[in-house]
Formats: C-alpha cells, sequence, structure tokens
C-alpha cells in the first residue's frame, strides 16, 4: 500500500520551508482528513510524518506532529505512549499560546481509558 501518495490536504507549504516540513505537513493534513474516515490510514500518515519531527522547524507543526503520534498510539492501545505525547503537545501548546485545550481533552481521555483519572488534576 502506497500510502504517501495520495494527498487530501491542500497546503502545500511556503518556498522557505524545507522538504522535510513540506513532506510532513502534507503527511499531517491528509492524517487530520482521514482521522474519522479511515483511522488505520490516517495512522500510516502520521507514523510518517512522526519520522521527519526533528526536522522540522515550525513548532505548530511539531506540535500537530506529536498530537498526531498520540493518537496513532492511543488507537494501538498504548496509552502511555499517548499520554506522554499529549502531554508533550499540550506544554507546547501553553509555550506558544495556542489553545491547549485540545490536548487536554486527548490526555484526559487516555487516563480516563487506564483508568487514571485522579492524575487529571496533576497537570
Amino acid at each position: 500500500m502506497s500510502f504517501c501518495s495520495t494527498h487530501y490536504g491542500h497546503g502545500q507549504g511556503s518556498k522557505s520551508e524545507s522538504p522535510e516540513t513540506i513532506k510532513a505537513r502534507g503527511l499531517i493534513e491528509n492524517a487530520e482528513y482521514l482521522w474519522h474516515k479511515n483511522p488505520l490510514e490516517a495512522s500510516l500518515y502520521a507514523d510518517s510524518a512522526y519520522l521527519y519531527y526533528d526536522d522540522v522547524a515550525d513548532p505548530l507543526l511539531r506540535n500537530k506532529i506529536v498530537a498526531n503520534k498520540g493518537i496513532v498510539e492511543y488507537i494501538k492501545g498504548n496509552y502511555d505512549g499517548a499520554i506522554d505525547n499529549y502531554l508533550k503537545a499540550y506544554h507546547s501548546a501553553i509555550r506558544l499560546s495556542e489553545d491547549p485545550n485540545i490536548y487536554f481533552n486527548y490526555y484526559s481521555t487516555a487516563l480516563l481509558r487506564k483508568g487514571q483519572a485522579y492524575q487529571v488534576v496533576r497537570v
């Protein structure tokens, strides 16, 4: 299955972005488009985008990459991995003055799934 050949998103990035950033942005756009339509295919895009995480300079895109990786881990049943990624996105969103609520919701859901709702107040 060649999951990197189809592009569902519309943004192609700016000319000043690195090829890795442009590729990661397209992969995340595809993942976000597909989460409710085809979670397995979305997971493939999100996992592929995560491979570019260290090469992406845009902090907002890095946040999307790590949050989508959290969704992948959640779907796999790796709630600890999901929690780690959601917390990373949550704290990064605060530093970037981005609304952290979506990441907090993801984090809370993963804790509930693990039966550890009491930890929500520790964030």
